[in-house]
């Protein structure tokens, strides 16, 4: 898994500044699967089958850690944020707030990473 994904092309076209990202794991079908009863379901037992190998590069990368909040009404559909969840054991950067209102539709892959 050298060549760069999809994504990474993408993000060297829109984004000159040099920038590293590296996928701890494949997205496939059963991936899939996992992120839908985990984070769609509600299934918060599953943060415990890949935390501690997340939390284990999370640390090794010694940099911050910057965790995208989640709005009011996404914790309250699922009761809990996520990637907390998967990170738990990793102590975040707070440095983020997300806005009241409405929730929005998520946008066009394009205007997500021209966003960023």
């Amino acid at each position: 898994m050298n060549d760069p994904c999809q994504d990474c092309i993408k993000w060297q076209h829109y984004f000159k500044k040099p920038f590293a990202n590296r996928a701890l794991f494949e997205y496939n079908d059963a991936m899939r699967a996992y992120m839908k009863q985990y984070k769609f379901l509600g299934d918060y037992r599953l943060r415990n089958v890949f935390n501690r190998l997340i939390v284990s590069e999370l640390k090794a990368m010694r940099c911050p850690i910057v965790v995208i909040p989640v709005n009011e009404s996404t914790f309250q559909e699922r009761g809990f944020n996520q990637v907390l969840g998967l990170c738990e054991g990793v102590q975040p950067v707070n440095c983020l707030r997300t806005r009241q209102g409405k929730k929005r539709k998520p946008p066009i892959r394009k205007e997500s990473i021209a966003e960023a």
